[in-house]
C-alpha cells in the first residue's frame, strides 16, 4: 500500500494505516513491550532507541533544526493542545481565539480565563 503525503489530521478521524504499522506494533508488543526511560535494562533501552529514531525521523520529515529531543508525542490532538496551552498560559496571558476552534482549544481557553488569562 503506498500512502501519498503525509496525512496529520487525525484529530477527528482515522486513516488506514499501512500494513507495516500493524506490524510494528505487533513486534513491539511482543517482543519489547517495555516502557522508553523507565529503567535501565535491555528492553527499556531498546524502547528508548526506537523513540529516539522516530523524533530523527520526524525531524527529518519536518525540517525541525532543533534537539530531536524536543520534539515530544502526545496521546492525540486534545491532549497535545491541553499540554501546550496549560503549560504555555500564564494569568494575564492574552488567549486568542475565533469561533471556529474545536473544543479541544475552547475548553481549555475557558479553563484558562477562569485562572487569570485573558
Amino acid at each position: 500500500m503506498t500512502i501519498a503525503g503525509a496525512y496529520l489530521d487525525f484529530a477527528a478521524t482515522s486513516a488506514v494505516r499501512p500494513p507495516e504499522v500493524a506490524e510494528a506494533v505487533r513486534a513491539y508488543l511482543t517482543d519489547i513491550g517495555a516502557t522508553p526511560g523507565r529503567g535501565g535494562h535491555s528492553r527499556a533501552l531498546h524502547a528508548g532507541r526506537i523513540v529516539l529514531r522516530c523524533r530523527r525521523a520526524l525531524a527529518r520529515m519536518l525540517a525541525f533544526e532543533g534537539d530531536p529531543a524536543r520534539i515530544v508525542f502526545a496521546l492525540n490532538a486534545t491532549h497535545a493542545l491541553n499540554t501546550a496551552l496549560f503549560g504555555l498560559v500564564s494569568p494575564g496571558d492574552v488567549v486568542v481565539r475565533t469561533s471556529y476552534d474545536h473544543n479541544s482549544v475552547r475548553r481549555p481557553a475557558a479553563a484558562l480565563r477562569e485562572r487569570g488569562a485573558e
